[in-house]
């Protein structure tokens, strides 16, 4: 008895793995930033990733060769902003897009030489979506 038992899990399990469901119910992915890790040492590379499972390719802003972004710090009960590397002036460094493709992902790091709990936001554009302006958020991240 035990080994049909057995038998009768595995095949409940296969048929819930099987993929037989309308193709149009997937749910739609949402792009991502997230760390590489929870926890850094001071003035150590924080590594991230843009990972973009959505099936539409979005626009990454930089500021002369660098992507813009933001760094949180949380303080008193509330996120402010530490780090500003938003829109810059165009007049000394045009502005280009990075396009992170469908299924693809963008790499890059920074440093933060402060100990405390931050957040990294990255302002990104979906073409589709005209031109408004998005965020991702990352999860926080120390800095011991």
């Amino acid at each position: 008895m035990r080994a049909f038992d057995t038998l009768v899990v595995a095949a409940i399990v296969i048929s819930l793995n099987s993929g037989c469901h309308d193709k149009g119910s997937e749910p739609v992915l949402a792009p991502t930033v997230s760390t590489d890790k929870a926890s850094y040492a001071l003035d150590e590379h924080i590594n991230y990733v843009v990972s973009n499972p959505s099936g539409q390719t979005i626009y990454v802003p930089t500021c002369c060769s660098d992507v813009q972004f933001y760094v949180d710090r949380f303080e008193n009960g509330r996120w402010v902003v530490h780090i500003d590397r938003g829109p810059c002036d165009e007049l000394m460094c045009p502005s280009r897009l990075v396009f992170v493709e469908r299924q693809r992902l963008y790499i890059d790091s920074l440093r933060v030489n402060e100990r405390g709990t931050y957040r990294l936001r990255l302002p990104y554009l979906v073409k589709d979506n005209g031109s408004e302006t998005q965020e991702l958020v990352s999860r926080p991240f120390f800095i011991q």
